[in-house]
């Protein structure tokens, strides 16, 4: 536990101010949905969580930043799955005055069908990308 607090530690002090103000968003974003989600129906849980406020005096954020650290808070929060991952990406983006769409995905798996959760910003899909999961095209978010 200790080693992955300092590997989490390491990469934030590199990362520079804004980079660990982001992190950190991204964290407290990840435990915040994922409990969310826990709790309450999937409509009501995404209608809470995008609405995040604009960032006031700070530039927006590039999406790969964003990813960055979507993909490092979720390595480390437990059940961060790809719907949790796919609203914090959602989140932190409009955050930077960017729109995006959760997108969902259905395939056959052994176990039945299987679903999936990823994030698209102008047309291309920034987290949880996975070309086995046909688009279903019923539900948008």
């Amino acid at each position: 536990m200790l080693g992955r607090l300092r590997h989490v530690y390491d990469r934030a002090r590199r990362a520079g101010p804004d980079g660990r103000l982001l992190l950190a968003e991204a964290f407290v974003a990840s435990v915040v949905v994922r409990a969310a989600l826990s709790g309450l129906p999937y409509a009501a849980a995404a209608r809470v969580i995008t609405r995040a406020q604009p960032l006031i005096g700070r530039r927006p954020r590039e999406p790969r930043r964003i990813v960055w650290a979507v993909r490092v808070a979720a390595a480390r929060v437990p059940g961060a799955t790809c719907l949790v991952q796919a609203l914090v990406g959602q989140a932190l983006l409009a955050r930077s005055g960017r729109s995006s769409a959760v997108r969902f995905g259905v395939r056959r798996g052994a176990a039945g069908v299987e679903a999936h959760a990823w994030l698209e910003h102008e047309g291309s899909a920034l987290v949880g990308a996975d070309e086995r999961y046909a688009p279903f095209e019923g539900v948008r978010a």
